[in-house]
């Protein structure tokens, strides 16, 4: 027996249930960018927070190795906030929110990191605008807190003690391993 022939339409897809399923990926993809949106969100204030604490470091372990002073500088303005690490005289050199740094004849900057309003969400606040790092012991001339916040009020703190080490935490709870600041 020969087979029977199918019906025109009988096989495939039909437009109303391919335009049924591209609705439910839609409404699935809106319901999960919020989500995605914030944890990108969370990543990138928590990779900024790894790159200052890891410049506030290297900031100690260069004033111990030079043997001299380190300066790590803190800048804010109506554009943004930003911050140079150098060696030499106090506010030789300053930086701009593009993270470029300018330095007077006789002072080097060793790091620098801007961060320009219009192009990232994260501010920068900090208690003091200037740490002096030792290079006799490594301390620092007075402690310091740091804050990278985001608009939505998730920030994690960037602590210096006096012994000019840096310790983490976050606000409001703690997250991502990190314990929450007391």
């Amino acid at each position: 027996m020969p087979p029977v022939p199918a019906r025109p339409g009988a096989l495939g897809v039909s437009m109303i249930e391919i335009l049924v399923c591209l609705g439910l990926l839609a409404l699935l993809t809106n319901l999960a960018l919020p989500s995605a949106r914030r944890m990108l969100d969370w990543q990138r204030l928590h990779g900024r927070a790894d790159q200052l604490m890891a410049d506030l470091q290297q900031s100690r372990s260069d004033a111990l190795r030079l043997a001299t002073e380190v300066h790590f500088q803190l800048q804010r303005g109506s554009e943004g906030a930003c911050y140079v690490v150098h060696v030499g005289k106090r506010g030789d050199c300053t930086c701009g929110v593009d993270g470029r740094s300018t330095c007077q004849p006789g002072a080097l900057a060793l790091r620098s990191q801007g961060f320009a309003r219009d192009r990232d969400p994260t501010e920068l606040r900090s208690n003091v605008n200037h740490l002096l790092f030792s290079g006799r012991q490594g301390t620092v001339s007075s402690t310091g807190t740091l804050e990278l916040a985001h608009p939505d009020g998730r920030a994690v703190r960037v602590v210096v003690s006096l012994m000019g080490r840096a310790r983490r935490c976050t606000l409001p709870q703690a997250h991502a391993g990190l314990p929450a600041c007391v």
